[in-house]
């Protein structure tokens, strides 16, 4: 190895050294920067050895720039990130839902329904009271327009989430085009070289911005590309191509095609959304919207069996809800009632006693809700509406319809029954009673003949929207009765489904709605902090694997500075050896 041989070895010392302090100086420059993977320097031998003609060369040489980072961690990070982003957004809309439930300060229905119910019993001690009529009337609009804006404010959590699922989606497009865009990139200049390192870092970013916000899946090839798929196995990215998505009305969509992938998606940001739109705010609506309905109903039917002030027969104090879907929305006083408080009927009689508003301010402790589809009304698969020549009309009907023009019951002959079968909430089954089907058979003789077969532990009457409603008058009552035609016992036609044991009140109905929404508040909270705390052991784990350690790096510096040093010292021999050399010459 000569004098050149030794400046050579030095030089690529020098180059090598000096390399390896720009790359420490670009971890030690960019440790609070998000996403940023650490780089080292990969310091391999170069040159020749010849033992026999005594020839020794051996430098140095940095082919590459390693990225030092975990796959299966980037895995592991990219699933949490999905659970994360679905529970922070449920929680945080959960949470507005729960604002909205909130009785702590008063006003809230709870408050309402027990001021109208308390109002209904100071009508029944002086039933002729112009202020006692005021204060009910007051009191049901007050408990109306709470629920008409419990309503609105429900529907406008849907529409929020409605609203932000099209923008999530809109941002989804914008990172997979990135990806796709990044995925060219890196293949362009290939990903092993350390030329790609700062590109893959921006990848990395794009993927977990991608998976907080919707549950995909994702291969990463040997050419370096990310093909990502939502969890259904539609295809978002693949190589340099993106795939995007698009709204459809409320639907999700891949754009130029008609697969809709909305069912699919249940993680991250966009599957909270789909969830609190879908699933949780009508869940809530449906049973604000129940209640509702069994509160008007309820009133109504008592209210026009009583009298007015004037002695005239009343009509309904609440206005028709129309359908379930709508009731809380469309709960108000009639217009009758609005105008003239003399209309509500405190008198069960025309003699002017307080006995209906008693009657109707009692039944505040009545066991007329059920947590189930059928809250106590027998719809079944038949519609209790008038027939005519086979088309249901839609025309409710009442106690004096005749049996054989209710919708779905033709073709019965004058023998022909009707079943009636019960089991006791002690889990007794009782005897099956059969009813008579006779020409000129009205449905409040099946009412009769209902309450008959219970002795009286059941109620049935006809509510204005054409309902069949079945009440307990006993604390052990009925959990199930069943209708069905003599010719066919399995074919039901009508059903009181549902355990009356866990029937309640209104009051407890709103009371159990107001609960589920806590526990569902107390679960989002729950998961979101669980998941991160699964994030920041995940995150510590990133770091310690692929984030920059400022002491590291520090050793680092001071290895290459030496490295460099010795190096230069190197040159600094050479040249005394070839002043030697030059000497020995003269």
């Amino acid at each position: 190895m000569g004098v050149n041989a030794t400046l050579n070895a030095a030089r690529l010392g020098l180059a090598a050294s000096q390399f390896a302090i720009d790359v420490t100086s670009s971890n030690v420059t960019n440790v609070n920067t998000p996403g940023y993977v650490r780089q080292r320097p990969d310091f391999q031998a170069d040159g020749a050895i010849d033992v026999g003609a005594k020839s020794f060369q051996v430098g140095v040489d940095i082919p590459q720039i390693q990225r030092i980072y975990d796959r299966y961690l980037e895995s592991q990070i990219v699933d949490s990130k999905m659970e994360v982003g679905y529970s922070t957004t449920a929680r945080d809309y959960l949470q507005r839902v729960e604002g909205l439930f909130n009785e702590a300060n008063g006003g809230g229905i709870n408050d309402l329904l027990g001021k109208f119910w308390a109002s209904w019993q100071d009508l029944n001690g002086n039933p002729q009271g112009s202020a006692e009529r005021t204060v009910v009337l007051s009191a049901a609009e007050d408990l109306a327009a709470r629920f008409r804006e419990f309503s609105g404010d429900l529907t406008s959590v849907a529409m929020d989430a409605r609203e932000e699922i099209g923008a999530t989606v809109t941002d989804i497009n914008s990172d997979i085009e990135k990806i796709a865009e990044l995925n060219g990139e890196i293949m362009a200049q290939g990903k092993d070289n350390g030329d790609a390192n700062l590109l893959l870092d921006e990848r990395a970013k794009l993927l977990t911005s991608v998976a907080e916000k919707i549950g995909i899946n994702y291969i990463e090839d040997s050419g370096g590309n990310i093909d990502i798929y939502l969890t259904d196995g539609n295809s978002l990215v693949y190589g340099g191509s993106a795939r995007q998505l698009e709204m459809v009305g409320d639907d999700i969509r891949i754009k130029g095609t008609t697969e809709l992938v909305t069912a699919g998606i249940t993680k991250g940001k966009l599957g909270a959304m789909l969830d609190v739109r879908d699933r949780l705010v009508p869940g809530y609506l449906d049973s604000l919207n129940t209640l509702a309905e069994g509160i008007v109903n309820a009133v109504n039917d008592q209210h026009t069996k009583g009298y007015t002030a004037n002695g005239e027969v009343a009509g309904n104090f609440f206005a028709p809800v129309g359908a379930q879907a709508t009731a809380a929305r469309n709960m108000t006083v009639s217009t009758e009632i609005s105008a003239n408080p003399g209309m509500i009927a405190a008198s069960a009689t025309v003699d002017g006693d307080g006995d209906n508003a008693r009657t109707i301010g009692a039944l505040s402790n009545l066991l007329t809700m059920l947590p189930d589809d059928s809250h106590q009304t027998i719809y079944g698969s038949r519609s209790f509406t008038v027939d005519a020549g086979g088309v249901d009309t839609g025309n409710p009907i009442t106690a004096a319809t005749a049996l054989n023009d209710l919708y779905g019951l033709t073709n019965f002959g004058v023998d022909d029954k009707i079943f009636i079968n019960g089991t006791l909430r002690n889990g007794q089954t009782l005897a099956p009673k059969s009813y008579s089907y006779a020409d000129g058979g009205t449905v409040g003789d099946l009412l009769t003949a209902i309450q008959g077969a219970f002795d009286g532990d059941v109620t049935a009457t006809v509510n204005a929207s054409g309902q069949i409603i079945l009440t307990d008058n006993q604390a052990g009552g009925v959990s199930l009765i069943s209708l069905s035609l003599a010719d066919s016992p399995l074919n039901t036609w009508g059903t009181f489904s549902g355990n009356s044991a866990a029937a309640s009140t209104m009051n407890g109905y709103y009371g159990a709605l107001t609960a589920q929404v806590g526990q569902d508040v107390s679960t989002a909270i729950s998961s979101k902090d669980h998941r991160d705390i699964i994030m920041n052991q995940l995150d510590e784990k990133w770091q310690s694997a692929s984030g920059v350690s400022i002491d590291e790096e520090m050793m680092n510096l001071i290895k290459y500075q030496m490295g460099y040093n010795a190096a230069g010292r190197l040159v600094t021999v050479a040249n005394e050896l070839m002043d030697t050399l030059i000497n020995l010459g003269k």
